[in-house]
């Protein structure tokens, strides 16, 4: 089955099995969090999780991460037993007890969870890395630019930006209907705002910092980068 169908197959069950189900601003994803991880598999493969894990050696020891916006949970169990502080900030309730659910598997490390928003997250208590997997890419420029001033004063001065998203398909139209549809499917049934993909470049070039390190997966389609924010 081809991509798009595969898409279109899942809209009209989910349609079909959830269509009492409400939601309040930004946890619209509770009505795809019990299948979203085996859709993203089927449509990407070992893409995503790819892209995800490609720079977590970048994290250094006894750090103090932020995680937002990480879905079910499963990065948790590739996160090195570093004795990290995690701060595991996601707004759908279903995404984050599925990622409460999860066995630890670094046994040093402290996991946090709180459900929320960017809204909770605080200038006097700063992380040392800052993780958006798959996050960014939801928000429309107005709600994007909002997000993005707060990531960066959650983020200490010479922290860290992990960066793993989409990127614009340059001359490859089936990647290019492959994101139209998922803004349609995401826009219908998890009431997101974005249509396009947010100017990410110019905001962390604008705001001082530096690219580190990036790699690409699904032919160029997804993206993992390395910010480091300038210190003061």
């Amino acid at each position: 089955m081809g991509r798009p169908c595969f898409y279109v197959s899942c809209y009209i069950f989910v349609l079909r099995e959830q269509k009492d189900l409400t939601y309040h601003k930004d946890s619209g994803f509770d009505r795809v969090a019990w299948f979203y991880d085996w859709l993203a598999g089927g449509v990407f493969g070992k893409s995503i999780k790819k892209a995800q894990t490609r720079f977590l050696d970048h994290l250094t020891p006894g750090s103090r991460v932020l995680i937002i916006g990480g879905g079910t949970g499963w990065i948790l169990d590739e996160l090195p037993d570093q004795n990290l502080f995690v701060f595991y900030l996601e707004a759908s309730p279903l995404m984050i007890a599925k990622a409460r659910a999860r066995k630890p598997v670094a046994a040093s490390n402290t996991v946090v969870f709180q459900l929320g928003n960017e809204e909770v997250l605080s200038k006097e208590n700063p992380f040392d890395f800052v993780f958006t997997p798959f996050f960014l890419d939801v928000f429309e420029k107005r709600r994007f630019s909002h997000l993005f001033f707060i990531l960066d004063d959650a983020l200490k001065p010479g922290g860290k930006w992990l960066w793993t998203d989409f990127v614009f398909p340059e001359n490859q139209p089936f990647n290019q209907l492959l994101l139209n549809g998922m803004y349609v499917f995401f826009r219908i049934l998890c009431g997101i705002k974005a249509r396009n993909l947010p100017p990410v470049g110019p905001f962390f070039r604008s705001s001082g910092y530096q690219q580190m390190a990036q790699d690409f997966f699904f032919k160029n389609f997804i993206s993992s980068k390395v910010f480091l924010k300038k210190s003061e």
